[in-house]
Parts: structure tokens; sequence; C-alpha cells
């Protein structure tokens, strides 16, 4: 794939990986977005890149949800033109052991932190992917959809 004037979605662009691979692609040439539920982190990151001379069109968005991606990828579609890659890196970190020990005791990790992290990981990425697809699909272009969490397990990048 040909860099240099692709557009390129990443999710979780407002920090770590995300960020990362936003700004190296705007310093590739391509016409990239990011989203992310965090506001703050899309603002630093789009004050990063003017401050680099590059440009990132953000947006603020929940991947888990079916009507923010939707309206995230219509968006995206509508300001760049198209979309000829998605790359699916949003997710939420959270304290992930299924249980916990504190003192004498044993805790569960609740349910709704649970479902949280597996709707972000693979909701998200579905929802993501359908959206992108059907706008690659409906351009006639085809795409490319990157599909990668990389999460710190004992202080190690792992994927």
């Amino acid at each position: 794939m040909i860099l240099a004037g692709s557009r390129i979605l990443v999710t979780g662009g407002a920090h770590g990986r995300g960020r990362v691979f936003a700004l190296d692609l705007a310093a590739a040439g391509t016409r990239v977005g990011a989203c992310d539920m965090a506001a703050d982190g899309l603002a630093d990151l789009e004050r990063e890149a003017t401050a680099g001379g590059l440009s990132v069109w953000t947006q603020q968005a929940d991947v888990s949800d079916e009507a923010s991606v939707e309206r995230l990828c219509a968006d995206f579609v509508a300001q760049s033109g198209g979309i000829d890659a998605v790359v699916n890196d949003a997710g939420l970190n959270r304290d992930g052991l299924l249980i916990k020990k504190t003192g004498e005791t044993f805790e569960r990790l609740p349910l709704a932190s649970g479902q949280a992290v597996i709707d972000g990981a693979l909701t998200g990425v579905f929802l993501c992917a359908r959206e992108a697809a059907f706008h690659m699909a409906s351009q006639g272009t085809g795409g490319v959809i990157v599909n990668g969490r990389i999460i710190p397990v004992d202080g190690e990048l792992r994927l």
C-alpha cells in the first residue's frame, strides 16, 4: 500500500500506539484521522501534529457504540474524500485481573469492568472494520483493515 495520499483512520489515536500510528502516518503523507473517547488526548494530538507541521483530523468517538462508529466513519469519509485503511487500536486498559488479593481476601473483577474491556476490544474492532469495509466497498476501491491491540503485560508489550 502506498501511504502518501492515502486516507487512513486510526482508532485509539489519543494515546499510546494509536497516537504513534497517527503521527507516523501523517508524517508519511497520509490524510489521517484519529478517534478516541479522550477529548483532551485528541486535542494534545492535534497540537503535537501542528507543532510538527503535520495535519491530523480528530473526532471523539466510542468505538463500542454502533451509532458513534457509523457517524465517525461517515464524517471521516466526508472530510477526507474516502477511506483506504483503518487501524483498529482502540481499547480500554483496566485492571484486568480476574481476581485480586487485598489483604487476606480475594476480590473478583466486576462484570461491568470486564464487559467494558470486551466491548472496546471486540465489539469496537468489529464495528470499525464493518463500517470501514462498507465505505471501501461503496467507493469501489477496496482497502486495508489492520486489527491489533498491544497490551502491556508484566511490564512488557505483547500482542
